[in-house]
C-alpha cells in the first residue's frame, strides 16, 4: 500500500471465500481512482493445509475470513448459526479493526472517514459485519463506506436486526 500524504482515500479490499489478494491486484489499475491507495488483504485463515496434498508445491494458497462449517465434524453451518457469527467477529476484533483503527488510523495517520472497504462474497460479508459490529461497538467511528459485491449479512445478525426492529416502538 502506498501511504503517502498526496493519497486522500484508502480502498481495503477483501476477497472471497476459498481465494487470494492475488485475484484482485489489477483491481486498482483499471480502477484509476485519483489519491487513492489500496491494501490488498489475504483472509485470516490458511485454508491450503486442508485442501491440497502436503507434497503439492504448485497450489496456490486459499484463505478465508471465518468458518463456514463445523471444523470437527466437517458439517457446514447453519445460515443463522451463532458460531459463524462469533468466529467472523472475533477475526473482525482481532485482525480487522486491529489493522483498521489501530495500526492505520492510530499509527499510519489515515482518518476512518478516507478508508473503503470492497469485499466480495466472502471478503463482503466481513466489510458489511464490520461496518455493522463497529456501530454496535464504537457508534461515533465512521469508515468511509463499505462496497459489497454478491454477498450478505450473515444470518445471525440479519436476524438479529429483525428482532431489534420488533422491539423498537413506532
Amino acid at each position: 500500500a502506498n501511504y503517502s500524504n498526496e493519497n486522500e482515500n484508502l480502498i481495503i479490499i477483501l476477497h472471497g471465500f476459498g481465494d487470494g489478494p492475488e485475484s484482485f491486484y489489477d483491481l486498482p489499475e483499471h480502477w484509476k481512482l485519483e489519491k487513492t491507495a489500496y491494501l490488498i488483504l489475504p483472509g485470516c485463515d490458511n485454508l491450503s493445509d486442508d485442501l491440497y496434498p502436503a507434497d503439492d508445491k504448485n497450489s496456490k494458497s486459499l484463505f478465508s475470513w471465518f468458518d463456514y462449517f463445523d471444523p470437527k465434524t466437517c458439517e457446514w453451518y447453519d445460515e443463522f448459526s451463532l458460531d459463524v457469527q462469533k468466529g467472523c467477529y472475533n477475526n473482525i476484533e482481532q485482525n480487522l479493526d486491529k489493522l483498521i483503527r489501530t495500526h492505520l488510523v492510530k499509527e499510519c495517520g489515515w482518518n476512518l472517514d478516507q478508508i473503503f472497504l470492497f469485499g466480495f462474497s466472502q471478503g463482503g460479508t466481513v466489510a458489511l459485519e464490520y461496518l455493522y459490529w463497529l456501530a454496535q461497538k464504537h457508534p461515533d467511528a465512521h469508515l468511509g463506506g463499505v462496497v459489497g459485491i454478491s454477498t450478505q449479512l450473515l444470518g445471525a445478525t440479519r436476524k438479529q436486526i429483525c428482532n431489534l426492529e420488533k422491539d423498537e416502538p413506532h
